[in-house]
């Protein structure tokens, strides 16, 4: 049975929706009023409607594309942590061989000279300049990655240079290349120093001063001038004059350099005979 109370409740709640009834009036709801009701829901709280979903979508869309946009860049700055940490423990490596077997007698020429590399095995076997090789294992054969070693003599101790590479291909050789500066731009504004050599010099190599030991990293090609081999980009000035000689490090049959890292150190040799 019906109370008056709840025909009281029916008839307030029909005109919170449809407005106030005339007296006598029979309430019918329209659609428009059903439609405002069902929205509404049960504790009077309203839904979202199609344009917001939209809307919504579109925003989460947007930042889902600039997030993936960051996963080729950190993925580039991991892959390049990686080479980094393997390239100076394969260099740190190089620098303990050089020292366990180099004698002074070795070194000798006041300005870096090559000591060992792919062309140069008499002071340190090429087996022992390659990374992780094993004799025992054919697995390890033909290895990519080593280091070369350069040197100079100093007021009583020796400065070597120990540069490490991963060869694009297995078999060729790792040089070390000597070169001559014929000029050295500072950079320009926002860019960076351009060095002209008189010979070739492959990108993403060092170039090692000789008189000292310095060096800076061949990042790019003179945008202007993108044919010239003998123009490079550095990562930093360094502190170089027309006609001084440096080195540089290239790969048999590649045009980009193999080398990794580069470590300088001073150390004390066996005079040797």
């Amino acid at each position: 049975m019906r109370r008056p109370e709840d025909q009281v409740l029916r008839h307030r709640d029909a005109e919170s929706v449809a407005g106030p009834l005339h007296p006598g009036a029979r309430f019918c709801p329209s659609v428009s009023s059903l439609a405002a009701v069902a929205r509404s829901g049960p504790h009077g709280r309203g839904g979202y409607s199609l344009a917001e979903l939209v809307l919504a979508l579109g925003v989460l869309a947007i930042g889902m594309t600039m997030a993936a946009a960051l996963f080729p860049t950190a993925i580039k700055l991991n892959e390049q942590s990686n080479r980094d940490s393997v390239g100076t423990l394969i260099a740190a490596n190089g620098l303990a061989i050089a020292k366990a077997m180099l004698l002074g007698s070795q070194v000798t020429d006041p300005n870096l000279a090559i000591i060992a590399d792919g062309n140069h095995t008499s002071a340190i076997p090429l087996n022992l300049q390659y990374y992780t090789y094993d004799p025992n294992d054919p697995n390890t054969w033909p290895p990519t990655r080593g280091f070369l070693v350069l040197g100079r003599p100093l007021n009583g101790t020796y400065q070597l240079v120990i540069v490490s590479y991963d060869m694009y291909s297995p078999g060729n050789t790792v040089t070390a290349k000597l070169v001559q500066i014929a000029r050295l731009d500072p950079p320009a504004v926002g860019g960076a120093p351009l060095v002209t050599l008189r010979d070739s010099a492959p990108v993403g190599s060092p170039l090692i001063l000789a008189k000292n030991g310095s060096y800076a990293m061949i990042t790019g090609r003179d945008p202007n001038d993108l044919g010239n081999l003998n123009k490079g980009l550095l990562d930093h000035m360094i502190d170089a004059q027309t006609n001084d000689n440096a080195w540089v490090i290239e790969e048999s049959g590649v045009a980009k350099s193999p080398a990794m890292t580069v470590l300088v150190g001073e150390t004390t040799l066996e005079s040797g005979p």
